[in-house]
């Protein structure tokens, strides 16, 4: 979330949320680093190479782990193979000890059930199989099978289907449940409002890994008017519906890694989330805003 406030320009706010969490504990140890260009879930989908994100970390970088688990450096089958995985250079794969629900709904190309396990991929080298607690150094990243040095990351479910990671994370810090929006965003909505010119104009929430348009040409229209205004004096820093401009709402989308769709195409057509899920999860914010 910090870089989505980079781009408005807004200094990081905190808005508490109590939020009960169930299952293991995960943390983003990159919540401040973009990814790389081509690097989102989407993008991996888009070209076939199964979902994941990549981060453009040099060859070199110590990674650490963003839950507690067994590392496995050879062995396994299949997404849970570990070692030299062909393109993906060389594999290893943290096995969870304790299975990690969803926070955010799944997008296209995900699995569903609860994380179990991470892969890294493209590794120069990593620590001994063994286990490790959340927040120690388990693999070092390189430049191993296709592309140039990059880090790449993705969870996994019980049947190895692929999941995204950053859908996951509830927890500010290893061990540490996330108690507040500020440090990793999944609750904290930016409202805003494109120009009426182009094929994307109204009014929109986004968050991590959501889109939402408030404003459709629909009986309830204006409460949903209403709701985007709730949203807007909740967590926008200036309490007002933010205008800003089509190039500036695609980055911010990028940053979220939420999909989208190409230029010159209607938003309705990329929205990740049913109406009934995006209404639901407005709900969602408003009893977690609620005095």
């Amino acid at each position: 979330m910090a870089a989505v406030f980079a781009i408005l320009g807004w200094d990081m706010i905190s808005a508490p949320v109590s939020r009960a969490v169930t299952g293991g504990l995960m943390y983003n140890p990159w919540k401040g680093s973009a990814l790389s260009e081509g690097g989102n879930w989407g993008d991996h989908i888009g070209r076939s190479s199964g979902g994941g994100n990549d981060y453009p970390f040099g060859s070199g970088t110590h990674i650490v782990a963003p839950a507690t688990g067994t590392l496995r450096k050879t062995g396994g089958s299949g997404e849970f193979l570990a070692g030299d995985a062909g393109g993906a250079g060389t594999r290893y794969i943290l096995e969870l000890d304790n299975p990690v629900n969803r926070v955010l709904d799944a997008v296209a190309g995900e699995g569903g059930g609860p994380l179990v396990a991470l892969a890294f991929q493209h590794l120069s080298s990593g620590q001994p199989s063994g286990h490790y607690n959340a927040g120690s150094h388990v693999v070092t990243s390189g430049d191993t099978g296709d592309g140039p040095a990059h880090f790449h990351i993705h969870g996994l479910n019980s049947s190895g289907q692929r999941l995204r990671f950053l859908a996951f994370i509830n927890a500010d810090g290893p061990g540490v449940p996330s108690a507040a929006t500020s440090g990793n965003g999944e609750d904290m909505p930016i409202v805003i409002r494109l120009g009426s010119t182009g094929s994307w104009p109204g009014t929109y929430s986004v968050s991590q890994g959501f889109i939402r348009r408030w404003n459709m040409s629909t009986a309830d229209s204006q409460n949903r008017i209403a709701d985007a205004q709730f949203l807007a004096a909740t967590w926008n820093p200036s309490g007002e519906i933010e205008d800003v401009t089509m190039a500036k709402f695609r980055a911010i989308l990028d940053a979220l890694d939420i999909p989208h769709a190409d230029p010159g195409t209607p938003a309705t057509s990329a929205l990740p989330l049913s109406p009934e899920t995006q209404w639901s999860r407005m709900e969602q914010i408003r009893a977690a805003v609620a005095p």
